[in-house]
């Protein structure tokens, strides 16, 4: 064939007609992209979706040989849909890609819809660990900035700041207190109010 077009998953055997070649040892399979398709013993595995070339290459005493082919990986329409909608939830994330600490809800938003994708939908997504790193860095930024609020000269007024920016850092889990880059500097605005 010319080309070939397959489901994900699905397996061809490619026939060739190669005659020619006496030692059937010596032909070697390879795909342009195996991250698309995989082409090993003549056959032919679609992967991901998308496209790429299969060659069949031949040397021996003076013979040589390649044939190429293209190659299409398409879905079935139910794993086009789940495919879709994972691709929909991947750029939602990628919108919020310069997020700040003003977007922890909407990232918030985004990890707690992705434990409610269907398992088909969740094999397509890409970017879930980023959401949920994502929201994790905001939400550092929130303690920061709560940190950074409170002045340089501490006076006793500033207790009550100092004492709300370590609670919400001990409120933290350690995927969010990882992220705090003025965790040292609460730690001074504390020993200067304690002086």
């Amino acid at each position: 064939e010319a080309s070939y077009q397959l489901e994900l998953d699905e397996r061809v055997t490619v026939e060739l007609n190669l005659d020619e070649i006496v030692d059937k040892s010596k032909i070697v399979y390879s795909s342009a992209n195996p991250e698309i398709a995989t082409f090993v013993a003549g056959v032919l595995k679609g992967v991901a979706v998308g496209e790429t070339t299969i060659s069949i290459s031949y040397k021996d005493e003076g013979n040589d040989l390649t044939k190429s082919v293209s190659v299409k990986v398409t879905l079935t329409a139910e794993e086009q849909a789940n495919y879709d909608a994972a691709k929909a939830y991947d750029a939602k994330v990628e919108a919020l890609s310069n997020f700040t600490s003003k977007d922890v809800e909407a990232l918030g938003a985004l990890v707690a819809e992705l434990d409610t994708l269907d398992t088909d939908v969740l094999k397509y997504v890409t970017k879930g660990d980023a959401a949920i790193e994502m929201y994790n860095k905001a939400r550092a930024l929130v303690i920061d900035e709560m940190i950074d609020a409170i002045p340089d000269v501490v006076e006793v007024s500033h207790e009550k700041d100092i004492k709300a920016a370590r609670e919400a850092y001990k409120l933290a889990d350690t995927n969010v207190r990882k992220h705090v880059a003025k965790l040292e500097e609460l730690k001074a605005k504390e020993d200067a109010l304690a002086k």
